[in-house]
């Protein structure tokens, strides 16, 4: 598991006015019958810290700045983000070690290596970075998956929007059952597999050019293309026709 993440408290401005409401205790239960603003208030809370797939309720984009105030491992931090500009950077800020400098973050990368928010506070709460194919998990995979719980059922609301795989790679690392060795292995098996299928699709063309008399010298032909898809220094073993 990872560190401890307490919610302080929000904050909100609205024509030059600060509003603010605090959440005590570690717990807190959103109550109340449809359509009375839970999945906003969700929304609300967890919309500083970088979110990009979040609807951006009217509620939200109304507001001027949108601050959540919260601790990680005991270290309190300050998010603050932008209501009608969902596009504006991030701040955030160290609030127990006020001499360093607050951080401008992207919600949405646009070079390469840039760190977003999202995902600086991903690894602020050491949800790894999980990868599996093209399947990686930002945080607002974990968002998808857990925290953003819609009314109705289950199966419809909570996980019909959510791609199988990204939902699958999101319990596994909640619950502790990601491996990064394991992935690797799966990365490399899954790469393997392609390279085999690509050999043997590329063999039978071969073997029908051949067989066709296509080819005025199969052995050069054959010769060619092994030392120009699979060299030597590569370590691989060659197909034998």
């Amino acid at each position: 598991m990872g560190p401890s993440f307490v919610i302080d408290r929000l904050e909100f401005k609205r024509n030059g006015i600060w509003y603010v409401r605090w959440l005590k205790g570690l717990v807190t239960f959103l109550v109340g019958h449809s359509k009375s603003g839970k999945s906003t208030a969700i929304e609300t809370l967890l919309y500083p810290l970088g979110l990009k797939t979040t609807r951006v309720m009217p509620e939200v984009r109304s507001c001027e700045q949108i601050r959540l105030v919260f601790r990680v491992a005991g270290t309190r931090w300050q998010a603050t983000r932008s209501g009608a500009d969902p596009k504006a950077r991030v701040l955030l800020k160290n609030l127990d070690r006020p001499e360093e400098l607050e951080k401008a973050l992207p919600v949405s990368s646009s070079k390469a290596g840039e760190t977003t928010a999202g995902a600086f506070v991903q690894d602020l709460l050491g949800l790894p970075a999980a990868a599996r194919g093209t399947t990686r998990l930002t945080l607002d995979s974990f968002y998808n998956t857990v925290m953003a719980l819609r009314q109705k059922t289950i199966a419809s609301e909570f996980l019909g929007g959510v791609p199988d795989a990204s939902r699958v790679l999101a319990m596994e690392v909640i619950l502790g059952l990601w491996n990064e060795g394991l992935a690797g292995l799966e990365k490399n098996a899954s790469e393997a597999e392609t390279q085999h299928r690509a050999a043997r699709t590329a063999l039978a063309q071969f073997r029908k050019l051949r067989d066709s008399g296509a080819l005025t010298d199969p052995d050069a032909t054959r010769a060619e293309y092994g030392s120009t898809r699979l060299p030597p220094s590569s370590g691989r073993t060659r197909l034998a026709y």
